[in-house]
C-alpha cells in the first residue's frame, strides 16, 4: 500500500511529516540558525528500545503465520467444494452447516421452533390436548435437530483439524491478538524527548505492516495523536482491529 494519500486530481500529496512541519515558515528560520552539530542528542529510553523491538517481533511473528493459513484454508476450501459439508434437516427444511457456525447454527434452529410455537395458542382455544401434543413434538424434534447440528459440527471440527486449519487459525488470531497489544503499548508510551518521538515514527514508518496499520485504522493513529499531544486515551476506542 502507498503511504502517499492521493489528492482529487490524482495526484500524489506531499507526505505531512513532523519534519515538514517544523521546517515550515519562522520555524525554518529558526532551525536554520541554529548548527545541526549543536543540536543536543536525547538519549532513548531502555523500556522505548524495549517497546520497539516487541512490537516488531510480534508483527514479524504473526507475518509468518499468514502464508501457512492462506494455504490451509484455500487446501479446506477446495475439500468443501469436492465435498459439500452436510445438511442438518428440520422439519420443512434444512440447513447447511456450512454457512452457520455452531453458534450462529443453534440460534436459527431455535427460532425456527419458536414460530412453530407461535402457533400453539390459537390450537390451545379449540384443543387443548392437541395443542398439548403438538407442544411435546416440538420440543422433542427441536432436542433432535440441536443433538443433530452439535454432531454434525463436531465433525466438521474434526475434519478441520486434521487439514491443520484449527492449529493454522489459532496461530493467527493469538499472534494478532499479540501484536495489536504491543502495538498499543508502543504508541501509548509517554516519549521524554523529540529523539525518542522521532524514534518511535521511524520504527513504525519502517515497517510495512505497521505503517499501513496507522493508515488503515483510524484507532491506531489517534492512539499516537493522543499520546504525542499529551492527552490520556479514551479506552472506548479500542476495539476490533480492521487489519487482518
Amino acid at each position: 500500500m502507498r503511504n502517499d494519500p492521493i489528492g482529487a486530481t490524482g495526484e500524489a500529496m506531499p507526505a505531512i511529516t513532523r519534519r515538514a512541519v517544523l521546517t515550515t515558515g519562522a520555524a525554518a528560520a529558526a532551525m536554520a540558525a541554529v548548527p545541526a552539530a549543536s543540536a543536543p542528542t536525547s538519549p532513548i529510553s531502555a523500556e522505548l528500545t524495549d517497546l520497539i523491538a516487541k512490537t516488531m517481533q510480534a508483527v514479524a511473528t504473526w507475518e509468518a503465520t499468514i502464508d501457512p493459513l492462506e494455504h490451509t484454508t484455500d487446501a479446506w476450501k477446495a475439500h468443501v467444494k469436492a465435498k459439500p459439508l452436510p445438511m442438518v434437516p428440520y422439519f420443512g427444511g434444512a440447513l447447511d452447516a456450512g454457512l452457520f457456525d455452531r453458534e450462529d447454527m443453534e440460534s436459527q434452529i431455535r427460532q425456527i421452533f419458536c414460530r412453530q410455537r407461535e402457533n400453539l395458542p390459537a390450537y390451545r382455544k379449540m384443543d387443548p390436548g392437541t395443542a398439548e401434543a403438538m407442544a411435546a413434538v416440538l420440543r422433542t424434534q427441536e432436542a433432535e435437530t440441536l443433538a443433530v447440528a452439535h454432531r454434525t459440527h463436531d465433525e466438521i471440527d474434526r475434519i478441520k483439524e486434521n487439514f491443520g486449519l484449527t492449529a493454522a487459525e489459532g496461530a493467527s488470531n493469538t499472534t494478532s491478538d499479540a501484536w495489536e497489544q504491543a502495538l498499543w503499548d508502543l504508541l501509548e508510551y509517554d516519549t521524554t524527548s523529540l529523539a525518542e518521538e522521532r524514534a518511535r515514527a521511524a520504527a513504525i514508518i519502517g515497517n510495512t505492516v505497521t505503517r499501513e496499520i496507522l493508515i488503515m485504522d483510524e484507532r491506531f493513529s489517534s492512539a499516537l495523536l493522543y499520546t504525542v499531544a499529551g492527552i490520556a486515551h479514551p479506552d472506548e476506542e479500542r476495539g476490533e482491529t480492521s487489519v487482518s
